[in-house]
């Protein structure tokens, strides 16, 4: 086992990383999961705790499929997506909802989760056919 601490970070165990899923009103299920890769805390005082935190998102789509188009190995840039919306700020709601929860060398828990806060249809298809989507996300964290 890689030993973080040794290069300025703490150690932790992963307990749980599940994916969180919203149910679009076009019928299309987006899927949002947060990886924690690294912690870094700063120096701690009884009254405060500092915690830098290195993560990823991962990002999935399970569209509907009356919604797929022509696949497309374009590349596009984030301005060509912005310019090519077809529905915007579509509404949705939460269908599975979990925390990511990880146990810290020194006892403590940390838990985090990605919120959906706004997606965005484009016109625009990747290699297999599905929409394109635009999302907003953050990202809420907590220690016990």
């Amino acid at each position: 086992m890689i030993e973080f601490s040794k290069f300025g970070y703490a150690n932790f165990e992963i307990r749980r990383e599940d994916w969180n899923a919203f149910e679009l009103k076009d019928g299309s299920i987006i899927l949002l999961k947060i990886v924690l890769v690294k912690v870094g805390q700063s120096e701690e005082t009884e009254e405060d705790f500092d915690m830098k935190v290195n993560y990823r998102d991962i990002l999935g789509l399970l569209p509907n499929p009356e919604l797929c188009g022509e696949p497309s190995i374009k590349k596009y840039t984030r301005k060509e997506l912005e310019e090519s919306i077809a529905e915007k700020d579509i509404d949705f709601k939460q269908v599975e909802d979990s925390w990511n929860e990880y146990k810290l060398k020194d006892g403590r828990l940390f838990y985090l989760k990605p919120i959906l806060t706004m997606v965005s249809r484009t016109n625009k298809y990747n290699e297999i056919g599905e929409p394109i989507y635009l999302i907003q996300s953050q990202v809420l964290s907590k220690t016990k």
